[in-house]
């Protein structure tokens, strides 16, 4: 047949000549007849014959269905296309050609137009055809070439059958016909490659051939090394022999079309033109979700079975939004939620990561199978040696990189969990990794599970054997509480849960005061010349949310105490020299760290002063201050003062005034201290403080750092001494009766408060009572309380009017009050010794009988506020019946020697003194 073959073109050119030696009368019929008649031979009957002809004769017309004329066969074509002239028809029947004479594949579309064989099958006819709307001349750029059936622009009889693969968007296909910035290279068309009319438009004849295709699948050349994909994507050659060339590190993987890498190459393992699993053409199972991070997933999941690293359970977030100050700055790509670049999308996983190219940087670096990244290399965009790639992003935390906390440059022997010091991790990732991290926030140090878990990422560095174990919060340090019912605090300070989670109902961490990435909060930006010696913070940096000076970080949350720095204790004002234990003073600590400091108190309430521990706690903390050498030495508790640490029963109070236990803890059964009646960051309990002079003002008793007011009702101590304030609206109320009269410190009632007239809480020159005024006369052997009494009422006294010339009950008689001694009786009775001490035998004094803080007995009520003259039942006397211990020894006298027992001249015995 092959010989028979090559007759053929010598058959037809005899026929040629045959013909143009005709008549030149005849020509129009004879051209005609001799154009058909090249591939119609039987239609002339000059050739007719019953011979054996070169070709077999099938009769029949090529239209009609289950025929096939002899024009159409492959031998026909062969005639002429056999390579003999030098043009585009050599290729032919060269390397690889369109299949024929197959029946055609379900995956393709036969449309009506485009006859099979009389068989059903491919054959050329299928697509050529002499008279077809495709047949002109070479080059027409319409596309009316080849003999096509149809018109063949830009691919588009390729298309008229494989309609799936046309309709790229819906099978995942290699896109079509779309405009590119992208340049063809000419060696491209140098190897068979047909040009669309527009140029840089990818169609099928840009990668097929269907006549002499040198590669499987009618490619222009082999592409079993990815030779033809690359001849386009020049960029992703370096991809190949990293670890993304899966035919080193996954030699037995498939792809969806069941090819193995040696049929695929490097680009098919991932990636199939037509109908792929999804978007990018990928050639694996995807699972739901933004193609922009499956992709990736496919391989990098804990599911796999294979040796390939996942993102691990805690892993930088995908499908995020960025913020819009960084998405203008930024040049690392965002996608939407298609999976397509988006300027206005998310963060995903190429965001961060170009999975062909190993090394940024360095495309030639290809790194190697068994190669461990770097900050500098693993398939990322940008190098992020210095943290740079984080940087493109996370932009508020760039103060880091210049700071302590840049362990790149503070401790690059301190290693993460993957081994990696700063220096390959980058300094981020020394305490953050993006993929397979330890915990929440992405953390890349060991959690020790003992404390909530933002105190913990704190502790991973500032530990005993940590890269911070200089920089420990030592034994006292502020405590996470939970802040949750305190209608004190309104801060707008983070608050956390025990697993980290921000909530408004949270407590206090370590997180909650300090921003790690930030040195300076008031210069967010980098700070140009950074020591990076550990540098030595202060109240205005110090990785402080909010700077300190002036202490506005504490006041963030206990705004209750910011009335401190309009008073005397805001020792950054009035000892501006004075040092807490950190050797700093109240410019450099804040005002609170004068006597308060977070991190490696003295003692606990994070005390900054050094405790003698001698005394209850409360008491120390105030005498670190008020002592002879401290800076309150003008202030200090010297002769008699108000008993603390000591109890209240005796008095049995019920009081909405804090008591404290030996160690300093509020509690309902503790003792009197000097924080029970002062409250030391408040100067005024009643109104806030505007305008303070800070020259250690003189207090009264409505301010003095008082938890109540003391003036112009006795409020402070009436929260203990609820009898004792029923001298209010009494004579014994100066502020009624002597409004100007001054006790020891020369202070008026006002200045004092009511009980102060008489009693000094501190630095009293008189132990009994803690008299505030000169005692009156006293008498040999006379009782020492009764000059409490006689130092108003004696000649000459704001009571002068009021002193009984005969008060005294006759000395020496021993009184027995076991049966009146219980105060809460209302026969009680007390008796003293000649110190003025209350005990069970002795003799009775003026508070034997009288109550000094009562009008009338047993009322409740105050005074009326005024002047009165009083009689028997009232007159400030403890019991209005004789009926006590009078009777004991008096028996029916005891009326009369009750009713006149300051009456000189109805008294049966005069006392003279």
């Amino acid at each position: 047949m092959f010989c028979r073959r090559l007759k053929s073109p010598v058959f037809i050119s005899a026929l040629f000549i045959i013909l143009s030696l005709s008549s030149s009368a005849f020509a129009l019929d004879m051209a005609s007849k001799r154009d058909c008649v090249i591939c119609h031979v039987m239609w002339s009957n000059d050739f007719r014959t019953t011979n054996e002809t070169m070709v077999e004769f099938q009769p029949g017309n090529v239209l009609m269905k289950d025929t096939q004329g002899v024009v159409s066969s492959e031998d026909i074509c062969y005639s002429c296309h056999d390579g003999y002239v030098q043009d585009s028809r050599y290729i032919v029947w060269k390397y690889k050609r369109h299949k024929v004479f197959v029946k055609p594949s379900e995956n393709v579309t036969i449309p009506p137009e485009m006859p099979l064989s009389s068989k059903g099958e491919l054959y050329c006819g299928t697509c050529h055809s002499a008279h077809g709307k495709g047949a002109a001349s070479h080059g027409d750029p319409t596309g009316r070439t080849s003999m096509y059936r149809e018109r063949n622009v830009d691919s588009s009889l390729c298309e008229k059958c494989h309609s799936s693969e046309a309709d790229y968007d819906r099978s995942n296909g290699h896109p079509l016909h779309k405009v590119t910035d992208m340049k063809f290279p000419q060696k491209l068309f140098w190897l068979g490659s047909k040009e669309a009319v527009d140029k840089n438009r990818v169609i099928c004849q840009s990668c097929h051939m269907v006549h002499g295709a040198r590669g499987d699948k009618l490619l222009i050349v082999e592409n079993k090394n990815s030779e033809l994909c690359l001849i386009c994507h020049e960029n992703k050659e370096q991809i190949i022999n990293t670890k993304h060339d899966i035919r080193l590190t996954m030699p037995d993987e498939k792809n969806i079309k069941n090819q193995p890498l040696s049929e695929s190459g490097p680009c098919g393992a991932c990636h199939t033109p037509h109908n792929a699993a999804g978007e990018k053409m990928w050639a694996k199972p995807l699972r739901e979700g933004n193609p922009a991070t499956e992709l990736c997933r496919t391989c990098h999941n804990d599911e796999t079975g294979h040796e390939i690293a996942g993102t691990g359970e805690f892993s930088h977030p995908v499908n995020i939004e960025v913020s819009p100050g960084d998405k203008k700055r930024s040049e690392l790509p965002l996608f939407a939620d298609g999976g397509g670049p988006d300027p206005d999308g998310k963060v995903q996983c190429f965001t961060c990561h170009d999975v062909h190219t190993w090394d940024p940087e360095s495309p030639d670096n290809r790194g190697g199978r068994d190669v461990e990244g770097d900050s500098m290399n693993s398939f990322l965009r940008v190098s992020n040696a210095s943290s740079a790639l984080c940087m493109e992003c996370h932009s508020d935390k760039i103060q880091i990189l210049a700071s302590d906390h840049n362990l790149e440059a503070t401790c690059l022997e301190e290693k993460n969990v993957r081994g990696a010091n700063a220096n390959a991790s980058g300094p981020c990732g020394a305490c953050h990794i993006p993929h397979n991290a330890e915990s929440r926030l992405l953390w890349a140090k060991k959690l020790s599970g003992e404390k909530d878990f933002m105190s913990q990422l704190c502790t991973g560095c500032h530990n005993k054997n940590g890269a911070a174990r200089d920089k420990l919060a030592g034994d006292y340090y502020h405590s996470a509480d939970p802040v949750s019912g305190n209608p004190v605090v309104d801060t707008s300070l983070p608050l956390y849960d025990s697993e980290g989670n921000r909530t408004a109902d949270g407590k206090v961490t370590c997180a909650t005061c300090h921003d790690p990435h930030t040195w300076d909060p008031s210069e967010p930006r980098p700070v140009i010349n950074h020591a990076y010696e550990n540098q030595e913070g202060d109240s205005s940096n110090s990785f402080l949310r909010v700077s300190n000076v002036s202490s506005t970080l504490c006041i963030e949350c206990h705004s209750d105490k910011k009335q401190v720095m309009l008073s005397d204790h805001n020792l950054e004002v009035t000892a501006p020299e004075e040092k807490n234990v950190q050797g700093l003073n109240a410019s450099a600590s804040g005002p609170c760290g004068a006597c308060h400091i977070p991190h490696n108190a003295a003692s606990d309430r994070l005390w900054a002063k050094k405790l003698s521990g001698d005394r209850d706690f409360v008491t120390e903390m105030c005498s670190s201050c008020h002592n002879k050498t401290g800076p309150a030495q003008a202030k200090i508790m010297k002769g008699n003062n108000h008993p603390v640490n000591v109890a209240p029963e005796k008095i049995n109070i019920d009081s909405p005034l804090p008591l404290f236990d030996s160690d300093g803890k509020q509690t309902a059964g503790g003792k009197i201290v000097c924080a029970t009646c002062h409250d030391p960051h408040t100067w005024d309990p009643e109104k806030p403080v505007v305008n303070f002079s800070y020259k250690n003002e003189e207090g009264d008793a409505s301010n003095s750092f008082l938890r109540r007011a003391n003036f112009p009702l006795s409020n402070l101590c009436e929260s203990c001494h609820k009898e004792q304030v029923l001298v209010s609206g009494t004579e014994h109320d100066l502020n009624v009766t002597a409004p100007l009269e001054k006790n020891f410190l020369d202070q008026t009632v006002k200045e004092s408060g009511q009980c102060g007239v008489c009693h000094l809480v501190h630095n009293s020159p008189e132990g009994l009572k803690l008299w505030a005024r000169p005692y009156g006369p006293v008498y040999p052997g006379d009782n020492v309380i009764n000059a409490l009494c006689t130092s108003c009422h004696v000649s000459g006294g704001i009571a002068g009017d009021k002193r009984p010339f005969i008060s005294n009950h006759p000395d020496n008689i021993l009184i027995s009050n076991i049966l009146h001694s219980d105060r809460k009786a209302v026969n009680y009775m007390p008796i003293y010794d000649k110190e003025g001490k209350e005990i069970r035998v002795g003799d009775i004094a003026c508070p034997s009988c009288h109550n000094v803080h009562q009008w009338k007995a047993g009322s409740g009520r105050t005074g009326p506020g005024q002047n009165t003259e009083g009689n028997s039942t009232n007159s400030f006397l403890r019991n209005i019946s004789y009926n006590n211990i009078c009777v004991e020894c008096h028996g029916f006298d005891a009326l009369s020697k009750f009713k006149y027992f300051h009456n000189e001249n109805k008294r049966t015995e005069k006392i003279s003194k």
